[in-house]
């Protein structure tokens, strides 16, 4: 993600929606590392199209260091 996209992102709201995500025991999130570094994670949702069935989900957000 652009340097310049982050730079425009206020943390507080954004610390606040990832609290309740984390706290949420239907919304996994996944964080993976590596040497004790977070490198990446992904968060798993419910689909929201009108049609999908409940086993059907979708990934809102898939993050990884480029590096990695």
């Amino acid at each position: 993600m652009p340097d310049a996209y982050l730079d425009t992102l206020d943390p507080l709201p954004r610390e606040a929606l990832w609290r309740r995500l984390i706290s949420d025991p239907h919304h996994p999130v996944f964080v993976v590392e590596d040497r004790q570094q977070i490198i990446g994670f992904c968060d798993l949702a419910r689909s929201r199209d009108a049609d999908s069935k409940n086993s059907t989900g979708e990934i809102p957000a898939i993050y990884v260091d480029p590096g990695a």
